[in-house]
């Protein structure tokens, strides 16, 4: 067994790629991403599975705080932080030292007009460049819509001789690979919790190695994957990230009927009339309705 976790590659502020951008803008072509999915999941052979975990949990509104700081890093402003008694009392000598030192060089208690006005004048939308308004707008929509926190899991299973770890991971990766936005956020493997090679400085206890009967950390992550995934914990693993409907509803939905996948077999059906002994009536007990000549 083997599996990964993953995660954002930027803070939840910057949206990632969604179905809107999936559509081409001279063709009006829709490019489904279930696609690479299913296209990447035909090509597991017999023996083996892939499973895929998406956890959600309504998120509460504290998220947003950090959208609204990431937007004022981004235009250039100074992000105010909360004023603790500490803070107040360093500002004092500080005060202190500011108009002592204006009063020397300009004559008056506290900097002058032209220098109150310097220090106001702070950077703004039309400070930025076409690509940072387009960042911003993105982030400021992804706000705009109901968001939840989210943990995605993937686990390899299968047969020693048969589990192809670095190809499924490779058809995996390019399948989340698809929602990545060069200057927006995208999705990459959380380290800490993979499995890993077994390297004596890898061990995560000698008291552990040596009572678990030489239990690697290789052994130790995949006892943990795999019982974060069986128990659908959201505490256990890397911290939950937040992805609004719209992002979700781009990473897994129903696929659309253009959608083909040679490799996917398909299940055979066949339309048939009802039984003529389906009962027409309602009741704990039905019994088919008799005919005139049996009466």
């Amino acid at each position: 067994m083997w599996g990964l976790d993953f995660v954002l590659s930027r803070p939840d502020a910057y949206p990632i790629r969604t179905y809107p951008q999936f559509e081409h803008g001279l063709t009006g072509e829709f490019k489904d991403p279930m696609s690479s999915f299913l296209e990447a999941l035909s090509r597991v052979v017999p023996g083996t599975q892939v499973w895929i975990q998406i956890l959600l949990m309504p998120a509460d509104e504290n998220w947003k705080e950090g959208v609204t700081k990431e937007v004022m890093k981004l235009i250039g402003r100074k992000v105010k932080e909360k004023e603790t008694l500490l803070s107040k009392i360093g500002n004092v000598p500080q005060g202190l030292i500011e108009n002592i030192s204006s009063a020397v060089l300009y004559g008056t208690v506290g900097p002058t007009e032209q220098v109150k006005k310097k220090e106001e004048r702070q950077p703004g939308m039309m400070d930025l460049t076409p690509g940072e308004v387009e960042v911003i707008k993105a982030i400021q929509f992804k706000v705009g819509k109901v968001a939840f926190e989210t943990k995605i899991r993937v686990v390899f299973v299968g047969k020693k001789e048969l589990l192809d770890i670095g190809k499924y991971y490779a058809l995996i990766k390019g399948a989340f690979q698809q929602f990545k936005a060069a200057n927006l956020n995208g999705f990459r493997m959380y380290g800490k919790t993979t499995p890993s090679a077994d390297y004596f400085w890898e061990r995560k206890k000698i008291f552990e190695y040596l009572s678990l009967g030489f239990q690697t950390t290789w052994t130790t992550r995949q006892n943990h994957l795999l019982h974060a995934y069986k128990k659908r914990s959201m505490k256990l693993g890397p911290p939950s990230n937040i992805l609004n409907i719209e992002e979700l509803a781009t990473i897994w939905h129903f696929p659309v009927m253009t959608v083909k996948a040679p490799l996917v077999k398909k299940s055979e059906v066949k339309r048939a009339e009802p039984p003529f002994t389906l009962p027409t009536s309602s009741g704990a007990l039905l019994r088919p309705v008799k005919k005139q000549n049996d009466i």
